[in-house]
């Protein structure tokens, strides 16, 4: 897809992953009215992907608590994340052709796996090793809309905390360069962690991706979306939320947490979500 590659020349992959331990964010969620039903999303043009894409995010603070800033924040995080997983969708598309494959790989489609193999953290990568190929595999894939815009909204109260305004992080992201963030207000004296700023929204969502696809933390998640594939059903949202027991301090109440917004919030909606110009490709359902 010639807009996803577009879109990869002009973005680029942090190198840093660690699991959210982010500082307590307050949720309007819980217990707000849900939402019925919201108006269509915004349909983007291929032509302006570039720029649409990376538009300054809303001042959430300026938008009322509840079903207004809900959709201000479906709209905006929606379209980020479809694009995001539309990249890692193109490359696993390509690979699946390679693995699937009935004659020998050439060298460059053998040079090409390896360095797919390398973004995803695999070392010592062998193509010609079927356990090598099985987890390039399960970390080559998608994550439910409706998984990541819980987790954001989870993460951010809805957009509004000191680390999505400040540092564009929807997702808690660590680093543990001094200077490479934001230093959290309640940090403990012997930490030396920070909290990951990006130059935009979107940055913060392939940061997010990766480091589920890559992390031994998530080992979990990618082996229940793998089984779904291998089952021939659509990875679930719920399901995978399973998998993100060590994404968070709080462990299971934070798993539960997610279950109950992308339920209460009708999520999995989004994950119906398609570009102008573009057949839908993330058809994922609960």
């Amino acid at each position: 897809m010639k807009f996803i590659k577009l879109l990869g020349l002009i973005v680029a992959f942090s190198s840093l992953f660690s699991c959210s331990q982010t500082e307590p964010t307050s949720s309007d969620d819980q217990t707000a009215n849900p939402i019925p039903q919201l108006p269509p999303l915004k349909s983007f043009n291929k032509k302006s992907i570039a720029s649409e894409i990376l538009a300054p995010a809303p001042d959430f603070t300026k938008i009322p608590a509840g079903a207004k800033r809900k959709q201000a924040f479906f709209n905006f995080m929606t379209p980020l994340i479809y694009y995001a997983n539309q990249q890692i969708l193109d490359d696993r598309k390509h690979l699946l052709s390679l693995l699937d494959k009935a004659s020998a790989l050439t060298t460059t489609e053998q040079d090409w796996l390896k360095k797919l193999a390398e973004r995803y953290k695999l070392t010592d990568f062998d193509p010609s090793q079927p356990k090598d190929r099985l987890t390039l595999e399960k970390r080559v894939d998608m994550v439910p809309i409706a998984l990541a815009l819980a987790q954001a909204a989870n993460e951010t109260a809805w957009g509004t905390s000191r680390f999505a305004k400040a540092g564009n992080n929807y997702f808690g992201q660590w680093c543990y360069q001094e200077g490479c963030g934001i230093i959290p207000l309640q940090r403990n004296e012997d930490a030396s962690h920070e909290v990951k700023k990006f130059n935009h929204p979107f940055f913060s969502i392939q940061d997010y991706l990766r480091n589920l696809n890559t992390h031994a933390s998530y080992k979990q998640l990618r082996q229940i979306r793998y089984q779904a594939r291998n089952n021939e059903r659509v990875p679930s949202a719920i399901d995978m939320t399973e998998g993100l027991i060590n994404y968070s301090a709080r462990k299971e109440v934070y798993v539960k947490a997610l279950q109950h917004m992308i339920r209460y919030n009708k999520l999995t909606r989004f994950n119906q979500y398609t570009i102008a110009e573009n057949a839908a490709t993330n058809n994922t359902s609960n």
